[in-house]
């Protein structure tokens, strides 16, 4: 019977009093809401047609398909603030993340201290993007050093840029992450939502002391532009 029916029913029904009746059809059509157990927002370890948790077999075989170290470090996050608690898994999510990180191509940020690994740039919305490096920590740090992000343009596309910022041709962001207190063997992302032009961009980033005026090397991203924008980046 279907709740069309049963909502006939339920009115049509001898001798139940309005109240009663009221009560039927709202706890019907409950009912009827609940029969769908699928999650509005799925976690990446649940079933998106049923929300039940997906068996350990089938999370470690989307744990060992990912090759991002971004996505692990998101999964590894979402897994434990939605509340997982198979030690396993999170085994499982650590040996993936190892086994990348010893196959990636590293870059000593801070010479001893902590090493480079990646970029990720997302987009977020009109021309907001989210950009984010990934380290790794090697050795233990006394001071709190200062990342800072820049985006380098190309000398025709200056006029684009805010007028305090047109002369130098690029823009700059800095993250003032509490490196003092990040032990050896942990891994951080630093992320910076920036708004950016519909143009190219050369985007690099290095670690500084201040006021000391100590200044670790660049590493590069390179040229980034909207897969939709239609200027080419400029050759190298």
């Amino acid at each position: 019977m279907n709740l069309l029916k049963k909502l006939f029913c339920v009115d049509r029904a001898a001798n139940l009093p309005k109240a009663l009746t009221g009560f039927c059809v709202l706890f019907l059509v409950l009912s009827a809401a609940s029969c769908s157990r699928a999650p509005e927002d799925p976690a990446w370890f649940q079933s998106t047609t049923s929300g039940d948790i997906l068996t350990s077999t089938q999370l470690g075989e989307r744990i060992n398909r990912t090759d991002s170290l971004f996505d692990l470090f998101d999964m590894k996050r979402e897994y434990i603030l939605r509340g997982g608690e198979s030690e396993k898994i999170m085994i499982a999510l650590d040996k993936r993340r190892d086994k990348l990180t010893e196959a990636a191509d590293t870059f000593p940020a801070i010479p001893d201290k902590l090493d480079f690994l990646g970029w990720d740039i997302d987009k977020m919305d009109n021309n907001k993007y989210r950009i984010s490096c990934y380290f790794v920590v090697v050795g233990k740090m006394d001071k709190n050093w200062i990342f800072k992000l820049l985006a380098k343009v190309d000398e025709k596309h200056a006029p684009m840029l805010p007028p305090e910022n047109q002369k130098g041709r690029r823009m700059k962001w800095q993250v003032f992450p509490k490196t003092s207190i990040w032990d050896p063997g942990e891994h951080k992302i630093l992320s910076e939502l920036v708004e950016l032009q519909p143009i190219p961009y050369n985007i690099y980033g290095r670690f500084f002391l201040w006021p000391e005026g100590k200044y670790q090397d660049v590493f590069s991203y390179g040229w980034f532009a909207d897969p939709d924008l239609t200027t080419n980046p400029p050759s190298e």
